[in-house]
């Protein structure tokens, strides 16, 4: 494994490495994201000893990636230069153009500008969205790996989607003074990690991502901002592998007992601790099929050092320090993952399943089982009799009270914000997508999605049995969504993008014994950006 530098989760990189992976082309194990730049680049490489199998615009995509990978790749070769090499505005001798390099034997340096801006219409209304950054990233030493990515965010329009609640978007954390037709917002991402063959250890603040699902998982999403953690990755065996966190979440539940009043009269607010422990494993039994389960708890006011045991069982954890009372425990859940790609031919079939609030008593007694499932199930085709062409769909379905808990603090959130499936319990969607690329950078998707949305429901229904079903009378005014939409995109250079977007959106609200309301609205937009 080595020391990683992780590759943002909103990089194309990942969509390309699971194409090569369902042709057969490369084995990648995605289950756990970001995965490492050291990883993709040896991907890189066995995608290149495999050629048979790839396209014209597959490799020269490997050849443009091989050159994004080189500080990699030459740590893959423990290439080091004799003195230094240092890079303003000008091409590496990978023959990447990179706005600050530097590189010594001991400490290696890569820096890029973040800047975009994004102009359009939304239901008739202009909008636009501004954001610029910097990231920053490399390696000290053989044994230590890090980097730092900022950036800050300014969109005006009085149609902005200004909480983004539902939404595939990452939730933003905004000022409250944001009242008028603008929000700002900034994000903040950073590791430092070590490393060793088998295995790596990282601090960080970052987005993370558990499940095969291209449009939300239902196990853990990039939805809520992101948090800080430790992360630990091991792989002991070519067969098997090894994911634990503990984060760090915001709860937004004011703890009375410790916030106070200051000298000018204002209460200054403490809100109460709030943290996720999650392990999981992952078993390659054969070429192409892996079998992930794994277990998390959701805990509140106090850091446990149970929890921070990587090896330990986190559900029998949780009778201890509640010592078995219901009102003193934490939030508990379950979850595996199946992904098979090219049993049938370029072909990527998986199901991710989570089960929320574990209670295994009545389990199999629907009547009495307390127990919230979600779970998603896809498919995607790729090369289909047409190079470069990929279908794909899927269908989720987030059952009622699923993320919910009656301990406020114990919910699985963060700021407000889901951490699973962003369409939120009692409630599915369809999604389905028609991606072709043209060639080396160019590429083109039309997309459609219809989610039905209910309501919540209460505490009281949660626990009360039986609870109300699916979409059921009891829970009964729910959004029907209608979507569909166009992107192209170019990256014209290394991280120097322009993209093009149309969205079309339908909205249906039903009520009890009264007639819906439809709205539709339509958004374009184009945008030049470098660095994502």
């Amino acid at each position: 494994m080595a020391q990683p530098v992780f590759e943002p989760l909103d990089r194309d990189v990942y969509a390309f490495m699971s194409r090569l992976a369902q042709k057969g082309v490369i084995e990648f194990n995605d289950v756990v994201k970001p995965v490492g730049r050291d990883y993709i680049a040896r991907k890189l490489l066995e995608a290149q000893e495999n050629s048979d199998k790839l396209t014209d615009v597959d490799r020269a995509e490997i050849a443009f990636l091989l050159r994004e990978f080189n500080p990699e790749l030459e740590r893959i070769a423990k290439k080091k230069p004799e003195g230094y090499e240092f890079g303003l505005l000008r091409k590496d001798k990978a023959d990447r153009w990179r706005f600050f390099s530097y590189h010594d034997k001991r400490f290696t340096l890569n820096g890029d500008p973040i800047y975009g801006q994004e102009v359009g219409q939304n239901d008739g209304e202009s909008e636009s969205h501004r954001w610029n950054g910097i990231r920053l990233e490399g390696y000290l030493t053989d044994y230590m790996a890090y980097s730092f990515d900022f950036r800050d965010n300014l969109e005006k329009g009085d149609n902005i989607d200004r909480l983004k609640l539902f939404s595939p978007e990452t939730g933003v954390i905004l000022d409250e003074r944001d009242v008028n037709e603008s929000i700002e917002y900034s994000a903040n991402r950073n590791y430092i990690a070590t490393g060793w063959d088998w295995g790596s250890f990282a601090i960080g603040k970052d987005l993370m991502s558990w499940g095969y699902a291209q449009d939300g998982n239902v196990v853990l999403s990039d939805k809520a901002p992101s948090f800080p953690f430790l992360r630990l990755d091991l792989q002991p065996a070519s067969w098997l592998s090894f994911n634990y966190f503990h984060g760090w979440l915001e709860s937004v539940q004011v703890d009375s007992s410790r916030s106070y009043t200051l000298e000018d009269g204002r209460l200054r607010r403490v809100f109460r601790d709030k943290y996720l422990a999650s392990h999981s494993i992952t078993l390659r039994p054969f070429r192409g099929f892996y079998f992930s389960i794994g277990e998390s708890m959701v805990y509140s006011d106090r850091l446990e050092l149970a929890y921070l045991m990587p090896l330990n069982f986190y559900r029998l954890t949780d009778h201890l320090v509640s010592n078995r009372d219901n009102s003193a425990g934490d939030n508990a859940q379950f979850f595996v993952a199946f992904s098979s790609r090219d049993h049938v031919p370029n072909t990527h079939l998986f199901l991710d399943f989570f089960m929320d609030d574990v209670s295994v008593g009545d389990i199999f007694n629907a009547e009495k089982q307390i127990n919230s499932f979600a779970w998603t199930i896809g498919a995607s085709t790729t090369d289909p009799g047409i190079a470069n062409l990929t279908l794909s769909g899927e269908y989720s379905r987030v059952n009622p009270f699923v993320y919910q808990h009656f301990i406020p603090s114990a919910t699985y959130t963060s700021s407000n914000y889901r951490i699973g499936h962003w369409i939120g319990n009692n409630s599915d969607s369809w999604f389905g997508k028609i991606h072709y690329r043209l060639r080396r950078g160019l590429q083109a998707e039309i997309w459609g999605r219809r989610v039905r949305n209910g309501e919540e429901g209460t505490t009281f229904q949660q626990y009360t049995l039986p609870r109300p079903g699916f979409l059921s009378d009891e829970l009964a005014a729910y959004l029907r969504r209608s979507e569909w939409g166009i992107e192209v995109k170019y990256e014209i250079a290394h991280l120097l993008f322009a993209r093009f977007r149309f969205e079309s959106t339908t909205d249906l609200e039903v009520f009890p014994n009264a007639d819906g309301i439809q709205t539709s609205a339509n958004r374009v937009n184009v945008a030049l950006y470098y660095g994502r």
